[in-house]
């Protein structure tokens, strides 16, 4: 067996050694890289299986061999499933940096879109001022504003505007306030249409990525207080039996939310 076992083990160590040195020294910054990632990352995968099944059959002998065979085992999954881990590692870094520069351009677009929404229905408004500040008939009015809206460089909130504001002088043309009213509330609040990104597909076929947030308790109190009034449940705190044990022990009193009974503790000394 232990012929076999050497075989084995050379045999292994040649396929695996190749693999830990390309795993340490991948680099995931392109989705071409990352496809090679999880190619190399399927790889040592399939060996893992490999790795199991060579040293199935051996483990089944005596105890002290089979610890020889599981050491020998272990010796060639340790470096495979931190060679797989590093790989996953650098691939989910990856992942990570897509998300949040695609996050940062989305931030930018929007602001940057709402920046120029903004002055476009300035100037918008400004144009309709003008043309309400020159005239005073009702139908001068309307054709000076469709008259407006046959440019062709005029931007959609722009139109909006004018369209709004031509509704309007229709409606008081026809001596109905309410529905002007209507109108003028509804052209005050033109509706914004955040833009949509043409976002890159980072996805690499044999591989999968999904985001976790990671805790870290900062502020103990304002954990427990929304633990207490049920804003959060109480499963995310795990109390210290011990340390409760023995505070319970010192103090010698009651504790707020805690019961106990006593326990007959029997202890000797040898003569």
């Amino acid at each position: 067996m232990e012929t076999n076992l050497a075989i084995i083990d050379e045999r292994l160590t040649k396929e695996i050694n190749p693999i830990i040195g390309r795993a340490m020294a991948i680099t995931v910054k392109t989705v071409a890289e990352k496809e090679v990632a999880v190619v190399e990352r399927n790889l040592i995968s399939d060996l893992i299986k490999v790795v199991i099944a060579d040293f199935e059959k051996p483990k089944g002998s005596t105890y002290k061999a089979w610890k020889d065979v599981v050491a020998q085992e272990k010796g060639h999954l340790d470096p495979l499933e931190t060679a797989k881990r590093t790989i996953g590692d650098k691939i989910g870094t990856f992942d990570l940096d897509m998300k949040r520069l695609r996050e940062k351009e989305e931030t930018e677009a929007l602001a940057e879109a709402q920046r120029l929404f903004d002055i476009q229905v300035k100037e918008a408004q400004g144009r309709i001022d003008e043309i309400l500040a020159g005239v005073t008939d009702i139908d001068e009015t309307i054709e000076l504003l469709n008259m407006e809206l046959k440019r062709e460089d005029l931007a959609d909130v722009q139109r909006q505007k004018l369209e709004s504001q031509l509704e309007t002088q229709y409606a008081l043309k026809e001596n109905n306030q309410e529905k002007a009213a209507e109108i003028q509330a509804r052209a005050a609040e033109p509706v914004f249409t955040a833009p949509r990104l043409v976002v890159p597909d980072t996805k690499v076929k044999g591989a999968s990525c999904r985001f976790e947030l990671m805790p870290q308790v900062v502020n103990k109190m304002a954990l427990i207080k929304a633990v207490a009034n049920g804003t959060v449940p109480d499963t995310v705190l795990d109390v210290n039996m011990g340390a409760l044990k023995k505070y319970v022990n010192m103090m010698k009193r009651a504790t707020p939310g805690v019961s106990f009974t006593e326990k007959a503790v029997v202890s000797g000394r040898s003569r």
